[in-house]
């Protein structure tokens, strides 16, 4: 969530040869992408002081 480390690295770092076929299974077990995982939760886990009630 927290890295700007591209996709197809973080694939290959834990044990993907293919980047695409990652980024499916990524897909099928969170409903989706790796992308957009990262970009909503770093939304979320970042300023976390600026939100006001």
């Amino acid at each position: 969530m927290n890295t700007n480390i591209p996709i197809t690295q973080i694939a290959e770092q834990v044990g993907f040869k293919n980047s695409s076929y990652f980024i499916k299974c990524f897909n099928e077990y969170e409903k989706i992408t790796p992308k957009l995982f990262r970009d909503k939760y770093q939304v979320l886990t970042t300023h976390r002081w600026d939100i006001k009630d």
